[in-house]
């Protein structure tokens, strides 16, 4: 899946020199020369490969086909021990020299437009403080194409969706490790949003790394890094759309007190007719989310209402006994007509805190979220400068590897 695809033969690239960095990761080309890239799968020690995403765009977010659209730029880094070593030397031949970590995007889908593009570059400066300042690689990458999200509607159509790309190696995790760039913070365009109406996106990107578990017996475990960024659906189409009519079907169902007791066939297919509705409805609204094996917070209300039409109509069979007393089923009528009123206010308005208090939790982890990542940004913002502006803290040495 996804572009760094495997090769059986070495892959060969075309080396482009530049005068300046990558600024908003785009180069100026100079001269070309072809070389090959080591694709050999083994490794004396385990490598760190250091991950920074800039989400540029998101587009359609589609829940049915768990699915979205967007325009990403993964940016990796990793130091060549082989590098310092060749350019001292004053070679400019690298090739079949230098070290390829395999990598792959898992959940692309689709690449969109024809943006796929992926650059390889020399750089000389500092990854990690902890490291000397040395050569390491550059490896860039701009593709823009529909990926695939496992979505989760607990709280539909409250809920927030995480929308998250992930990157793996082909090479087993005692060869490499995939980690976050601490120096270089992962970014979002929060204004180049597709559906601005129906989402609402947060300012955080959360870079998680899965470490395969030791205990596990797997003969070929691989590293896999994830970029998550998260939208918030906005609920307002829903409100009006589903839970509005559904309350009114809901209430309409006491209208059948104001047929006579002993029409008991009218007020039972009056029920029915509304019974039916509710379920047309539920298949309706169903038609709008991928199937699913769990209750959503608007299945949870459709059922209720369901429930509560079924139980009403139940009921008044059973009080239909008493329709010949007339003073019996007056007193009883009264007493159902209050007690159900009751129970619809009393479960809507449970219901509601419920649904509020629940959401509200996860909307307040976000908000934490975003504050946590403000204030690391802030910290950060010196260094994504000094990677924009060329300063003497990180030098390219003037080349660039453009994969065929």
């Amino acid at each position: 899946m996804g572009s760094f695809k495997k090769q059986d033969s070495p892959r060969v690239v075309e080396i482009v020199k530049r005068d300046s960095l990558v600024q908003s990761f785009k180069t100026r080309r100079r001269s070309v020369q072809k070389i090959k890239i080591n694709t050999e799968t083994n490794s004396s020690k385990q490598r760190k490969i250091y991950f920074t995403y800039n989400f540029e765009k998101i587009g359609e977010i589609d829940t049915k086909r768990q699915v979205f659209v967007a325009e990403v730029v993964i940016v990796a880094r990793w130091y060549d021990e082989t590098l310092k070593t060749l350019i001292n030397k004053g070679q400019d031949n690298f090739s079949g020299n230098l070290w390829n970590p395999m990598l792959k995007v898992l959940n692309l889908e689709h690449v969109l437009d024809g943006v796929n593009e992926e650059t390889y570059s020399i750089c000389y400066g500092q990854i990690e403080k902890r490291y000397p300042t040395d050569y390491y690689v550059e490896y860039v990458f701009h593709v823009k194409g529909t990926f695939f999200e496992k979505m989760e509607l607990w709280d539909f159509p409250r809920d927030v969706q995480d929308l998250s790309i992930s990157v793996s190696s082909e090479r087993k995790h005692e060869e490499v490790e995939l980690c976050e760039d601490m120096e270089f913070i992962s970014t979002i365009n929060r204004e180049m949003i597709q559906d601005v109406v129906n989402w609402y996106l947060y300012n955080h990107v959360e870079i998680t790394n899965c470490i395969p578990d030791p205990k596990r017996n797997i003969s070929f475990s691989q590293p896999i890094i994830s970029a998550t960024c998260r939208a918030a659906r906005n609920p307002m189409f829903y409100y009006f759309n589903n839970y509005f009519i559904m309350m009114c079907l809901v209430f309409l169902a006491l209208i059948a007190f104001s047929i006579e007791p002993k029409d008991i066939k009218y007020r039972i297919a009056t029920l029915l007719t509304l019974l039916l509705t509710a379920v047309a409805f539920k298949l309706s609204t169903s038609g709008q989310l991928p199937v699913i094996s769990y209750f959503t917070m608007l299945d949870i209300y459709i059922t209720i209402c369901m429930v509560f039409l079924c139980s009403f109509t139940v009921h008044l069979s059973i009080i239909s006994i008493w329709k010949y007393d007339k003073d019996i089923a007056k007193l009883l009528d009264r007493i159902s007509l209050i007690v159900t009123s009751a129970i619809l206010l009393v479960v809507h308005v449970f219901y509601t805190i419920i649904f509020f208090l629940k959401t509200n939790i996860r909307y307040a982890k976000m908000k934490s979220l975003d504050m946590k990542y403000n204030k690391n940004r802030e910290i950060r913002s010196e260094q994504m400068l000094t990677y924009l502006h060329p300063t003497t803290d990180h030098k390219d040495i003037g080349i660039v590897f453009k994969l065929y």
